[in-house]
């Protein structure tokens, strides 16, 4: 007969499910850094071909804007999930 341990806290079913509850969100969170590396990367690499220098601004209030509704409409999205 086997003797009995502590039980390994990741043999309960419940708690591997409180576990993969925030998958969905890491998951999204790193889609959203790959973009923006991506884009940071490819606007870097445009800018540096057109005027051989990199040009450091605040953001416009057009993206502005943009960004402000991206950050509620990604809110509203993810905040339910």
């Amino acid at each position: 007969m086997p003797a009995e341990g502590p039980q390994d806290p990741r043999s309960d079913l419940g708690c591997q499910s409180r576990a993969s509850a925030h998958l969905g969100g890491n998951a999204s969170r790193q889609v959203v850094i790959i973009a923006a590396a991506v884009w940071g990367w490819s606007t870097w690499q445009k800018s540096k071909s057109e005027t051989g220098s990199i040009e450091v601004r605040w953001a416009t209030w057009k993206e502005r804007a943009v960004l402000l509704a991206a950050l509620i409409v990604g809110t509203a999205v993810f905040g339910t999930v």
